[in-house]
């Protein structure tokens, strides 16, 4: 084939067809020479993919055959073509948008253009994850065993030197185990950050939102602590981690002095786990401070009973008949109510003689106090039926 015949088969070639092979032939080339960068390599590649759906979809749109006449403008090529060549400017557009929305993505173009050059390789970070899943417990009532301290410490200074965790075969768990590490060491900012992080790669990640909540709380943060207790209730957890998460987003709002809204989460509580004694407790707490004296005596009542049959739950109480005031606030109806409740406690345990000596407590602390006026009758009578 001699040049002429070469430079007429060339010309030849729509200019469609050019534009494609020259996206090909960009999109191989760039790929090729940055390969030591994957993340700018799929970030660029993306954009050339999405730029090259707006060019042809627009160039359906607006080609034309040359005009017969002067000042003329043509036939549409692709006109039947038209309704598609929409469709896929909406399509580009709304990936645009949903991929610049979505923090992932975010994070993984921020780590395609950093300028700073990776401190670790692909595999020191994935031992880092590893160490970090297997070091920091999943509970934060767990503790990290001194022995994997240290090598705790040093994968979360790799970690926290890589550009981006999300491209991590475990990131969900790293992050929430992050958020731990954090959280198990003080630094309560640091570890909201981490579960945020967790919750947008998993917005199912019960837990998280359960230990950032704890983490408002010892923030003091606490309309943000109950709308993260709020959003957990949509999940779908096994009945005790749902019954945990009520009682604390009940606590919030008996912290707040929400007392109105805490009765009806405690009965939503109350029907996934009737047996579940904390809940009658500050059920009772919370009808003491609404004036309902005959409903908080019921829910203690319940209480009291559940105390007597669970070992476990008796154990906490032998701790509260010692001292109950260290298990309350100094506030007077707090303090009040542990004494009254050690009283019962005491009482239904067949130790009257320490039952009469809370109740003691209890009036003494209670005369004269309007909210506990009608409970101080109550222990009055009860106190007068113990001397007969």
């Amino acid at each position: 084939m001699n040049k002429h015949n070469f430079r007429s088969l060339l010309s030849d070639i729509p200019k469609w067809a050019k534009g494609v092979i020259a996206l090909a032939t960009t999109i191989i080339t760039f790929a090729i020479l940055v390969r030591e960068n994957y993340h700018l390599s799929i970030v660029v590649v993306s954009i050339l993919l999405i730029f090259a759906g707006f060019v042809i979809s627009i160039y359906v749109l607006y080609a034309r055959t040359p005009p017969l006449i002067d000042g003329g403008k043509g036939v549409h090529i692709y006109e039947k073509y038209h309704i598609w060549a929409y469709v896929g400017l909406l399509f580009f557009f709304f990936l645009s948008v949903f991929l610049l929305w979505n923090s992932v993505t975010r994070n993984f173009i921020s780590a395609a253009f950093s300028t700073s050059s990776p401190k670790y390789s692909e595999v020191e970070i994935e031992a880092a994850s590893e160490t970090i899943i297997n070091s920091i417990p999943q509970e934060l009532d767990g503790e990290i065993e001194e022995e994997k301290t240290e090598a705790a410490n040093n994968a979360m200074g790799v970690l926290l030197g890589s550009n981006d965790l999300s491209v991590l075969s475990n990131a969900t768990e790293t992050y929430y185990r992050m958020g731990n590490y954090y959280f198990i060491n003080g630094e309560i900012d640091s570890a909201i950050e981490m579960y945020e992080k967790t919750i947008s790669l998993d917005p199912a990640h019960y837990k998280s939102y359960f230990n950032m909540a704890r983490a408002l709380e010892e923030s003091e943060r606490w309309s943000e602590a109950i709308k993260i207790y709020q959003q957990a209730q949509n999940l779908n957890v096994d009945a005790r981690d749902h019954v945990l998460s009520l009682i604390n987003l009940a606590v919030m709002s008996y912290s707040i002095g929400d007392y109105q809204n805490v009765l009806p989460v405690l009965e939503d509580a109350i029907d996934y786990d009737p047996l579940f004694a904390p809940t009658y407790e500050l059920a009772g707490r919370t009808a003491i401070r609404l004036g309902d004296t005959k409903h908080a005596l019921q829910y203690w009542g319940l209480y009291v009973e559940l105390v007597k049959n669970d070992d476990i739950t008796k154990e906490y109480y032998y701790q509260l008949l010692e001292s109950p005031d260290e298990h309350s606030s100094f506030d007077l109806v707090e303090i009040s109510s542990s004494y009254y409740l050690a009283g019962a406690v005491a009482l239904s345990l067949g130790n009257t003689t320490q039952a009469k000596e809370y109740w003691a407590e209890f009036v003494e602390l209670a005369s004269g106090d309007d909210i506990l006026a009608d409970l101080l009758a109550e222990v009055s009578y009860e106190m007068d039926r113990i001397k007969e």
